[in-house]
């Protein structure tokens, strides 16, 4: 779709008129509150979907997905249709589809990756052959443009109830690297193996890799799996997080393992130091038999 339309002059007019009354865009960052009047501007149609109790990564409090029919820029730009995603009163995604060019900002992307385009610092994601288009609020959502298909484009509200907590199946530890890297090839949207220059792993390997995965779905939302090789065996799983996943998970564990067997203040471990909740990050840390021994013994 091109970037601006050829109008007739009166149609000219009326999209000039239109940027003069909105001048402000919906941006990443926005409050749930100054939002509304502009969807109201900006949208053909709305449809709304509140979530409760929450399951967004991001969303402690409250979760509100806004589905936007005929989504225009306050410059008069047709952007496709879009669904805005609100966590804790907060716009934090924005995902369109059907007018790509409309979202590319001006700038040259600073990666490619499998169809995907990233500009930095705008934090906006294209996919051309699919027609969608992302903008979000912080890294940590990364994820959302290499993996998720929010059920509201279906016209579904995303329920956690349907959603239980899994430990994702390609997390076996003692696999070899190359196996598993061909079941990455389909358990994932995205997955890249990596050498690590300098082994910092606790069983002490001559080689270290690690296998970034995206796209494992994880209490409903596709997820970042950082999977660590030590002289081609699978020793160590970070699974990436949302901030508000941490309070859910740590009740969840609880409920499974019963108390941490340690605590302090970057980890909540249980499992006989098989899995460990990380809060200064966002993160859920699995090992091994043998790294569970060497951290029951001298700690994380």
């Amino acid at each position: 779709m091109p970037a601006l339309r050829t109008l007739i002059p009166l149609a000219l007019c009326l999209t000039s008129a239109l940027a003069e009354a909105r001048t402000d865009p919906l941006t990443p960052g926005l409050s749930l509150t100054d939002a509304m009047p502009r969807l109201e501007e900006a949208c053909q149609a709305q449809q709304r979907f509140d979530v409760s109790p929450t399951a967004f990564p991001n969303a402690e409090t409250t979760e509100t997905h806004i589905l936007c029919r005929g989504y225009t820029l306050p410059d008069g730009r047709a952007a496709g249709d879009a669904v805005m995603t609100f966590a804790d009163g907060s716009l934090v995604a924005i995902e369109t589809r059907g007018a790509v060019e409309a979202m590319r900002p001006e700038a040259d992307p600073v990666a490619e990756i499998d169809g995907f385009e990233v500009f930095m610092p705008d934090m906006v994601v294209t996919h051309a052959a699919t027609g969608q288009a992302f903008a979000i609020a912080d890294l940590e959502l990364a994820w959302m443009p290499l993996g998720w298909d929010n059920p509201v484009w279906r016209n579904e509200s995303p329920e956690v109830a349907v959603a239980p907590f899994t430990v994702p199946e390609i997390i076996r530890f003692g696999s070899d690297v190359a196996a598993m890297e061909v079941e990455a090839g389909h358990a994932c949207t995205f997955a890249v193996l990596r050498d690590i220059d300098e082994a910092w792993l606790l069983t002490e390997p001559e080689r270290q890799q690690q296998l970034d995965c995206v796209g494992p779905v994880v209490a409903g939302y596709p997820r970042k799996l950082e999977l660590v090789f030590g002289d081609g065996q699978l020793e160590q799983v970070w699974l990436l997080l949302g901030p508000a996943d941490v309070p859910r998970l740590r009740d969840l564990l609880v409920a499974r393992y019963g108390p941490p067997v340690h605590v302090d203040a970057t980890y909540e471990v249980f499992d006989d130091w098989h899995v460990a909740l990380r809060k200064d990050r966002p993160e859920l840390l699995f090992g091994s038999d043998r790294l569970a021994s060497i951290w029951r013994s001298e700690g994380l």
